[in-house]
């Protein structure tokens, strides 16, 4: 019986004619076989013939294996929703947010991460390992171990490519010719979690803006991160000028670069216009994921940080997170942070409708208290007006004030039922009670949570359910069971935020001395009714001494 082998190829390389296959037997005691009939087959006649069956391929094809045979893997999280093991990151933002300083903020959490270690800035748990940084922008010993130091690093566990030695030549590290060099060493160290490359844009070799040669360049730093399970996380710039943009297109060069990273985070300064604002302010979001959420957000500081070693100072940088998350989409937080406004819309206008409802329930109120409440709880003005016209609100001076300009109040209709139309859709406003929104975030129309602002250094923030009923909200000068206005308490917070951050301290203790008289001050100002007895202000300072105030200067 004949054993049919494959279709033979020369050794020329060239396939023989594309209308044939030459088919060869061959002897099992290698008996001469050149009087052995060839066998001329046609495509179609190989493709039905039983000889087909005796036939082992070992030409070059397409790997093909059905989806049944493949078994799921659950995303193995680095850190929750941001950070994931395997996959390739894109760090975007504008100069002097930090991206480097945050960078290794994150590569400090994971070198002392472990067991019941949770570092990062949502409190979740933090894996330890190792990590390895390229960077080709900023100076190791005078700029990269003072960052590592001052967040806190595990220096022992954070390996930094100094470059490459070849016949005992030194030379600057390439990430295509070493690429195997760059194997050897994870595979030695073992428990690689992460590898930092700032920027990523040396790991290019061809033109960085090119979609091609970015896509080619990135192919096996994706493989490497994906066949070792370590996170790859690339530092870029934005281009100049971009503001207003969608973050993806403001990141600078190729568009491969956000296309091929499964998350996107993104960087910018908050610029509230605001001269007692706490310097430094800086938000991270996600721009893209395509693994997880992408909404939300944090607030973060730099901060100056100095450190001994060797008998000698050293000043760097670290950053401060305000580990009260952000809510909203990023594209909202970043138009929040960079130019304070918050999107507007009907929702929006149904929410100022239930702040009126809810502050013009027991009577009239000025328009500056009116207005400093709408900022406590993040309700923009134009909705607010916009809202005031909708439910008929009327302003009316009070002339009997002795002042020389006197001051305007808002009361609400003699009838309203608590009515107001949108459109075409009446909403029923005094249903629901009102609760402050967070700044930078559209909120729908469901009954809202009461929250501290996420601005706010606060303690931990309970998750509450947005369908949960929340419980009406009294005036402050109403009646004798009084309740803690939300708003009121927020904005109390805020005028708290802004003086204590305002000043430097020579110490904690001269902090915390500050932040008491500071408390007492801002609720004698804004809580205080004039009464001889006040439970109201004993609550609000309970309140206001249970927020974490350490996100600050000293």
């Amino acid at each position: 019986m004949m054993a049919i082998t494959p279709p033979s190829f020369p050794r020329n390389g060239r396939q023989n004619s594309p209308g044939t296959f030459d088919v060869k037997t061959h002897s099992t005691n290698n008996t001469n076989t050149e009087n052995v009939p060839k066998m001329n087959l046609d495509r179609q006649n190989w493709k039905s013939s039983k000889l087909q069956t005796q036939v082992v391929s070992f030409a070059n094809g397409i790997h093909l294996v059905p989806a049944a045979k493949i078994q799921p893997l659950q995303i193995n999280w680095i850190w929750k929703s941001w950070i994931a093991a395997g996959k390739f990151h894109l760090l975007a933002g504008a100069p002097g947010t930090g991206k480097t300083t945050l960078a290794m903020q994150l590569v400090a959490a994971i070198s002392n991460g472990g067991f019941d270690r949770c570092l990062w800035p949502d409190n979740s748990q933090t894996p330890g390992g190792n990590v390895i940084i390229w960077s080709g922008e900023d100076g190791i010993e005078d700029t990269i171990i003072p960052r590592l130091i001052a967040a806190g690093a595990n220096l022992n566990n954070v390996h930094i490519i100094r470059g490459t030695v070849e016949h005992g030549r030194s030379r600057g590290f390439d990430f295509m010719s070493d690429l195997q060099k760059l194997i050897n060493k994870i595979e030695e160290i073992g428990g690689v979690i992460m590898i930092v490359i700032d920027s990523i844009v040396q790991i290019v070799a061809g033109d960085s803006n090119k979609n091609s040669d970015v896509r080619k360049a990135l192919a096996p730093l994706i493989e490497l991160g994906e066949k070792y399970r370590c996170a790859i996380l690339g530092i870029t710039h934005v281009n100049k000028n971009s503001s207003g943009k969608a973050a993806l297109d403001r990141v600078t060069g190729s568009l491969a670069y956000g296309a091929a990273a499964r998350i996107v985070l993104f960087t910018t300064k908050v610029q509230s216009g605001s001269e007692d604002d706490a310097p430094g302010r800086c938000v991270l979001v996600r721009a893209k994921s395509n693994i997880g959420p992408d909404d939300g957000g944090f607030e973060y500081q730099i901060q100056s940080a100095s450190f001994q070693s060797q008998g000698q100072t050293f000043h760097s940088s670290k950053v401060v997170w305000n580990t009260t998350p952000l809510q909203g989409s990023a594209k909202d937080i970043i138009r929040w942070a960079e130019t304070g406004s918050v999107p507007e819309s009907s929702s929006a206008v149904e929410l100022a409708g239930r702040f009126l409802l809810e502050h013009l329930a027991g009577g009239g109120l000025s328009f500056t208290a009116i207005e400093q409440l709408a900022q406590a709880a993040c309700v923009p003005m134009s909705a607010i007006k916009r809202a005031k016209a909708v439910l008929g609100i009327r302003s009316q001076k009070q002339r009997d004030s002795g002042q020389a300009n006197p001051p305007n109040f808002w009361f609400l209709p003699e009838a309203t039922n608590g009515q107001i139309s949108i459109g075409n859709e009446a909403s029923p406003f005094g249903v629901a009670s009102y609760a402050p929104a967070r700044m930078g975030v559209p909120q729908d129309s469901t009954i809202l949570p009461s929250s501290i602002h996420p601005f706010a250094p606060t303690a931990s923030v309970a998750t509450v359910d947005p369908l949960a009923s929340v419980a009406s909200v009294a005036p402050v000068n109403q009646g004798t069971e009084r309740q803690l206005d939300e708003a009121l308490l927020h904005f109390c917070s805020q005028e708290c935020r802004k003086q204590i951050y305002s000043t430097t301290y020579d110490s904690d203790d001269d902090k915390q001395d500050a932040i008491f008289k500071i408390i007492k001050s801002v609720l004698n100002d804004y809580v205080d009714d004039g009464s001889d007895d006040n439970p109201l202000i004993d609550q609000y300072q309970i309140e206001l001494e249970k927020i974490d105030w350490n996100f600050g200067n000293f």
